[in-house]
């Protein structure tokens, strides 16, 4: 048995990793105000593409597009000084987050994950019919992959977030 000294070892790695997770997406959603502080809510949000690369002999990239349709309850605060409005809400995400592989080998693959979801946030209300809103909601994860090694053709887990500036026209 021959023991190998770290020194004696010359090899440099040949794989290199990079991810853009850089993207703008929207959001769209319709509300139901069933009194001054409480409120339904229907949502729609794009959450924009990632691409990640993996350099080595054969090279792979993965390009994902995530999309979120939301069902919630949203409580509001009174109005705090000049229309500015706090609200939480929460409810249903409907998750569906779909991966294209490329290069070496081609795989394209979908998984749609159904978990509760809440957010917070604030509005400024210009008028009785126009405000802007800030909000943040966390989807959660959904049902992806979370093992390198997994023989499942699933894509990756992501753990689904949002922040969004929204202008609001009420009818």
């Amino acid at each position: 048995m021959a023991l190998i000294k770290p020194e004696k070892i010359k090899s440099k790695p040949t794989v290199h990793l990079s991810i853009l997770r850089k993207d703008n997406g929207f959001t769209a959603f319709f509300g139901y105000d069933l009194n001054k502080r409480f409120a339904i809510e229907v949502g729609y949000n794009d959450l924009g593409k990632s691409t990640q690369s993996v350099s080595d002999d054969g090279g792979l990239d993965a390009k994902n597009k995530v999309k979120v349709i939301t069902v919630a309850g949203v409580i509001k605060s009174d109005p705090i000084a000049n229309n500015l409005v706090f609200f939480i809400k929460g409810g249903l995400a409907r998750i569906d987050h779909d991966e294209a592989i490329s290069g070496a080998s081609s795989l394209n693959t979908s998984v749609k994950t159904t978990n509760l979801f809440y957010g917070l946030g604030a509005s400024y209300e210009f008028s009785k019919d126009l405000a802007i809103r800030a909000a943040y909601e966390v989807y959660g994860k959904d049902d992806g992959l979370s093992e390198v090694n997994s023989e499942e053709s699933k894509p990756d887990r992501l753990d689904t977030k949002a922040l969004t500036i929204s202008c609001v026209k009420k009818f």
